[in-house]
């Protein structure tokens, strides 16, 4: 039997200017504002994008996970918000999010994949770009709710991605806390 205790939790990730965090606090206000449903909203210093979900690995493992995606080269690219967004649907709504738009997320996330792929089995789940606003337990009302998300205007704010990120979470009774693990430039454009 494994021993979980000398385990992290890893996934890949982008972090995000504070300026572009700004924006998306100030979709989560307009949000909260309508009061249409129970939740936990991301705390700023936790938005981020997951590229690759990895799971719980030893220090052994991550080693190895480090020393792949040190091999990544990609360019760094710009990365623009999209339209609001819900998961998994309309009739059971858990997240609500707002979509990163960027052909070049596509194409870091199969580098990322090859990357892995070699020594790992990865989630067989198509990649969805988003960034989680809020966590949802409860909707008082769907249809307003969805009128909602529709009716806010998300602002066509980009910035750029000059690197991909190495996370470990840590789950508290409060929510996960994410930490940095280690940083991987994308070369200049």
């Amino acid at each position: 039997m494994e021993n979980t205790d000398l385990q992290e939790r890893l996934f890949i990730a982008i972090d995000f200017p504070q300026d572009f965090i700004a924006e998306l606090v100030a979709i989560q206000q307009q949000l909260q504002k309508l009061k249409l449903f129970e939740g936990k909203f991301i705390a700023s210093e936790q938005i981020h994008l997951t590229l690759q979900f990895i799971g719980s690995v030893d220090e052994d493992f991550k080693q190895i996970i480090q020393n792949a995606l040190r091999l990544i080269r990609y360019q760094s690219f710009e990365v623009c918000l999209g339209k609001l967004g819900i998961l998994p649907n309309e009739r059971y709504i858990r997240i609500i999010w707002v979509d990163c738009v960027a052909e070049a997320l596509q194409e870091l996330v199969r580098h990322i994949e090859t990357a892995l792929k070699s020594f790992m089995v990865l989630e067989d789940r198509k990649f969805l770009s988003h960034i989680t606003l809020a966590r949802v337990k409860q909707v008082h009302n769907k249809k307003k709710l969805m009128q909602a998300l529709s009716n806010i205007q998300v602002p066509h704010v980009c910035c750029m991605v000059t690197d991909f990120v190495l996370k470990k979470s840590i789950l508290t009774n409060k929510g996960p806390i994410y930490y940095n693990i280690e940083h991987y430039s994308l070369t200049k454009i």
